[in-house]
């Protein structure tokens, strides 16, 4: 019995030692059926759509947090103009007791000049009546000529105090109004001044407070755009958990019998080739091939996530962009086609054909009779018109339509038009 060569047992080890790391890392095992992958993305849907929910919960409580922010907003901001108002008020009564006081230290002014005076015509006064006074009353009485004039002098020192009195009276009396007016302007001033700043407090905690709001209002908005973004990406998990099950649903068919179909013998293909160069036509989208051009199946159906883009295969001229049916789904919505664009294209051969892209999201910005090039965008995949699985199985129908379209329009397998498979002049699909 001969040794086994050292090379063999080098396999031998290898293929033992992946084993034992593939068995150790748990690598998850492929789904064998079509009833396996669709359990498993049902999960995984249903996870990502109960987070969907979540947060759709959570955008209502919050939707009502900002509302109520938004009135408290409101409230503040109408309080606190209003406030404003009552200190521009208040400003205006403060500077017109400033005039007021103003004016009556004018008139001050004005009464102190009378006073002096007044207190010169008191001093003249006074003069006289010392001068009265220092006169002894017996030579008062011997030089008057007689009793009317000794009494006449008599009276009149006797009036000149009551005038001197009189005059002070009255200057007490005007320096007393004037000053109790002043007085009284200067109180009405203080208090204005300490409502003033009552007010202004007030105003600095109404700003305080609205500063806080809008603050939290502003919060709120971020949480709100944050939580409106993760919802737009949970949405494209969705989109890209279809795909991937589309994908598998895909890897489990035959390549031979995807890609290597030369013809199927169905009465709607086309018998004559098209004498179209190798790499005359490119793909339309990218995606995975779910299913190809045969008997019951006019087309390939290319899968991937919504919005894909889908690309004109050649340079050609827009023959045709269906009637807009976003949103639509169903065989009504242009005959299951949904949003769809006909392209026509002329080989080098001089052959015509036509390519016809179905179930857009939306049609790009192509109108009938422009050019376009291969390879340019001319709408995103979607699931508008019939679609498997129903309502919203996202995939491009792409179909090579004859020049028997002039005379039958666009129906092959339900119509009279013929067509080619596309697996033939498009390599590869997927």
């Amino acid at each position: 019995m001969h040794p086994r060569p050292k090379f063999f047992q080098f396999i031998c080890l290898v293929c033992l030692v992946t084993l034992v790391v593939f068995s150790a890392l748990n690598l998850p095992v492929r789904a064998e059926t079509q009833e396996e992958i669709k359990a498993s993305y049902d999960t995984k849907k249903t996870t990502v759509q109960s987070q969907l929910d979540s947060i759709s919960g959570q955008l209502d409580a919050i939707g009502s947090q900002w509302q109520q922010n938004t009135q408290i907003q409101l409230d503040l901001a109408q309080q606190s103009s209003k406030v404003k108002n009552e200190i521009n008020t208040i400003n205006g009564l403060i500077t017109d007791t400033k005039i007021v006081i103003s004016q009556i230290e004018k008139q001050m002014q004005v009464q102190q000049k009378e006073i002096d005076d007044k207190k010169n015509e008191i001093k003249e006064v006074n003069r006289e009546i010392q001068t009265y006074s220092i006169t002894p009353k017996m030579r008062i009485f011997f030089s008057s000529q007689n009793l009317g004039e000794v009494l006449g002098n008599f009276y009149k020192i006797s009036s000149l105090r009551d005038r001197v009195q009189e005059l002070k009276n009255q200057q007490e009396a005007k320096q007393k109004l004037l000053q109790d007016t002043r007085d009284q302007n200067q109180q009405i001033k203080d208090q204005l001044e300490r409502t003033r700043a009552l007010i202004k407090a007030k105003q600095s905690n109404y700003d305080s407070m609205l500063a806080y709001t809008n603050g939290k209002v502003a919060e709120l908005d971020n949480l709100i755009q944050a939580m409106k973004d993760q919802k737009i990406q949970l949405d494209a998990q969705i989109g890209g958990l279809q795909g991937d099950y589309l994908a598998e649903i895909d890897q489990l068919r035959s390549d031979a019998n995807r890609k290597n179909v030369v013809s199927t013998n169905c009465t709607f293909e086309e018998g004559e080739n098209l004498e179209a160069p190798s790499g005359y036509f490119s793909r339309p989208a990218i995606g995975w091939e779910t299913q190809p051009f045969h008997c019951a199946h006019d087309g390939v159906d290319i899968a991937n996530s919504m919005g894909t883009d889908i690309m004109s295969v050649a340079d050609g001229t827009v023959v045709k962009v269906g009637p807009k049916m976003d949103g639509c789904v169903g065989l009504g919505c242009s005959g299951g086609f949904g949003n769809y664009v006909v392209i026509k294209h002329t080989l080098p051969s001089s052959q015509i054909v036509y390519s016809l892209y179905a179930h857009m999201q939306h049609v790009g910005n192509v109108n009938v009779g422009q050019g376009v090039n291969k390879g340019q965008p001319i709408g995103k995949m979607g699931c508008t018109g019939y679609t498997l699985p129903f309502p919203c199985g996202v995939h491009l129908h792409f179909m090579l339509i004859a020049n028997s379209i002039d005379t039958y329009g666009l129906g092959c397998r339900l119509g009279r038009n013929r067509c080619y498979n596309p697996a033939i002049y498009i390599n590869p699909l997927s």
